[in-house]
């Protein structure tokens, strides 16, 4: 058996270790400077975007919430221990004094399986979000610990429109900025792990990104549909929602992000629309080929428009859907750099739009 001492840097080293990723809900921040029952909880403790909780390495207290959270997602005692790469008697000790300071009962160890309380059910979904929050603030801390950058990223995911990036671009480059700036693209994974870090500064994305981030919205694009010559809609130059009935949809999940996705389609539903997605395509390229072979319509972003090839067929939304890009950063942030250039893209925009 590990002594305690060996346990703890076990926890230490995983703790340095660690990479951040976010989950990919958000709410809009106020304008600001720029600056069984079981497989219920297992599925709501993971989400598509979310780390892996193996990835979380507390510290303290929260080292009791890591095993409680990886034993409610492998439903199993052993296959959390190797997970978490510890010893599993450690492990149920960590559950058991869990469960002591809690006074209730988590886990029901049967033959096979784990199966979770009703008191698990409630308490799992909130110590995994205690976990998350503790490594964003951790990760923050230690991104503004490092003071100022000697030079300046500015990161964007590749679903945004490229107009935005270059106009963006030359708005910096006349103003002349005391530091260099650069501008980079990344998956939304990886730039938002970016902005944790500090390796990113300020980033552009389809809006809403994780609640952890500052957003500023400076670019609302209309949604349209997209079908194949020939097809019975095709005659048509707009189209409200309701009248695409059952449509089968080819769904560019690939450069859609879930949350994103989720926005999108309630304000379908709003509409009184439910897109009967069919197929998902990993790139927007995909998708209108497919479309374009009869597999089904899609929808495309003002910006995408252009990337419309022969064979399609354009149709404007009568009732508007939008697809929302924002400036992204952490608010904790206050340096005089990012503040300014927060302004001057918004300004620029808003002028602009």
């Amino acid at each position: 058996m590990p002594s305690k001492d060996r346990e703890q840097s076990e926890y230490e080293r995983n703790l340095n270790q660690s990479s951040p990723r976010t989950p990919t809900q958000m709410t809009s921040s106020p304008p600001t400077p720029l600056r069984s029952k079981s497989e219920v909880v297992q599925e709501n403790t993971r989400d598509r975007t979310s780390m892996p909780i193996s990835d979380l390495r507390p510290a303290g207290r929260f080292i009791e919430y890591w095993c409680a959270v990886a034993v409610a997602e492998e439903l199993h005692f052993t296959r959390a221990a190797n997970r978490l790469h510890i010893d599993q008697s450690a492990l149920s000790r960590h559950i058991q004094k869990l469960e002591s300071s809690l006074g209730l009962k988590l886990f029901i160890r049967g033959e096979r399986r784990v199966e979770l309380t009703e008191a698990a059910e409630a308490f799992i979904p909130f110590a995994k979000k205690a976990l998350l929050a503790g490594r964003a603030g951790a990760r923050i801390a230690q991104a503004i610990s490092r003071g100022e950058p000697q030079e300046f990223e500015v990161g964007y995911s590749t679903a945004v429109d490229a107009h935005l990036i270059t106009e963006s671009k030359a708005l910096m480059d006349r103003a002349r900025p005391s530091i260099p700036v650069r501008f980079r693209s990344f998956g939304l994974d990886q730039l938002l792990r970016r902005l944790f870090d500090g390796s990113t500064h300020a980033a552009f994305a389809l809006l809403p990104v994780n609640d952890e981030f500052a957003t500023e919205c400076v670019l609302r694009e209309e949604v349209s549909l997209v079908v194949p010559l020939g097809h019975s809609l095709s005659s048509r130059t707009d189209i409200s929602v309701s009248a695409i009935g059952d449509e089968e949809v080819i769904w560019p999940v690939g450069v859609t992000p879930l949350a994103v996705k989720n926005d999108v389609f309630m304000q379908f539903r709003k509409r009184g629309y439910t897109p009967n997605v069919t197929h998902e395509a990993q790139t927007l390229a995909e998708a209108l080929g497919l479309t374009r072979e009869g597999m089904g319509i899609t929808f495309v972003k003002s910006s995408d428009r252009a990337l419309v090839g022969d064979g399609l067929k354009v149709l404007s939304l009568v009732a508007t859907v939008f697809i929302e890009t924002g400036l992204v950063y952490i608010r904790e942030r206050r340096w005089d750099f990012l503040t300014d250039f927060a302004v001057r893209v918004k300004n620029h925009f808003l002028r602009e739009g």
